[in-house]
């Protein structure tokens, strides 16, 4: 069963990994932009995986995107500084950017619409203060400019 299901895997990455390359192709026909290609949630292993599909289908790219919600770190397992450093500095001589990232000032509702997170979490990483959130974004940028392909990061949500 895990064989089949390994190969259904392959399969499936082979087949999106082709799509990803017709894309690639058409924005190079057509402009001088630079093919960034995300992934979510700084993860090295997933990460790791995914790239070497891409290396081993040709899959043309420049830059390495990803999402960061330090809000969601308190297993320490991913959106930490740490792991940042580490999928930013893998070795597929690719520019990195954050695509995605935000920290909360507070968990009280402004707006009598849903939350994305509620006030029952809670997390260690930061204070849910504009303080917090200065600081989520300092060690942020030092991560990024900590090596030489960082080219920044986009935040929403404030």
């Amino acid at each position: 069963m895990q064989e089949n299901l390994t190969k259904v895997y392959g399969l499936m990455n082979q087949n999106l990994n082709k799509y990803l390359s017709a894309g690639s192709k058409a924005v190079k026909e057509v402009s001088d932009a630079l093919v960034v290609l995300q992934l979510e949630t700084p993860n090295v292993k997933k990460f790791k995986e995914i790239m070497d599909t891409w290396e081993r289908d040709d899959v043309y790219y420049d830059v390495l995107g990803s999402s960061y919600y330090p809000y969601w770190s308190t297993d320490k397992k991913a959106n930490t500084p740490e792991t940042l450093t580490k999928v930013q500095a893998a070795d597929y001589g690719k520019l990195f950017v954050v695509l995605e990232t935000s920290w909360l000032t507070t968990v009280k509702d402004a707006d009598g619409t849903p939350n994305a997170v509620g006030e029952w979490e809670n997390t260690s990483a930061y204070p849910l203060t504009a303080q917090g959130q200065a600081n989520m974004l300092k060690d942020l940028y030092a991560t990024l400019g900590n090596q030489d392909n960082g080219l920044g990061a986009f935040y929403w949500e404030p």
